[in-house]
């Protein structure tokens, strides 16, 4: 795991216990941190797309300009592409994962918080 993915899961987790924090001392200020958090993920969310899209669009445009070394059939190009998305289905299973840990963390938040039988049960 990188330590990308390592610092994005403890702050979700940190965001989690701050979340319990305000919703236990100040309830009434349970509605708008949620907003304000997801205003802030999202934004964050979109700078950080925004950035991994601007650096794959200048490689693209290196690889456009670049000289062509080899031309395959059509026959073997397939073969490659059939490979490719074996591997690629692979990868993509790992970072499913992934995300549904880091989110599990958030999703037992609010099973808790809303659910008033798991709520009372939980902290009785």
């Amino acid at each position: 795991m990188s330590k990308m993915m390592v610092l994005q899961y403890v702050i979700g987790v940190l965001a989690m216990v701050v979340f319990a924090y305000i919703n236990s001392y100040f309830p009434e200020k349970t509605t708008l941190l949620f907003i304000g958090y997801f205003v802030v993920t999202m934004a964050i969310m979109v700078v950080l797309t925004g950035k991994s899209a601007s650096k794959i669009v200048k490689e693209i445009e290196i690889i456009q300009n670049g000289k062509v070394i080899y031309r395959g059939k059509k026959e073997s190009i397939e073969k490659l592409r059939i490979k490719d998305a074996e591997k690629l289905s692979r990868e993509l299973s790992a970072q499913w994962k992934l995300t549904i840990l880091s989110f599990a963390p958030f999703i037992l938040f609010f099973i808790i918080l809303f659910i008033p039988g798991v709520r009372d049960s939980f902290f009785n």
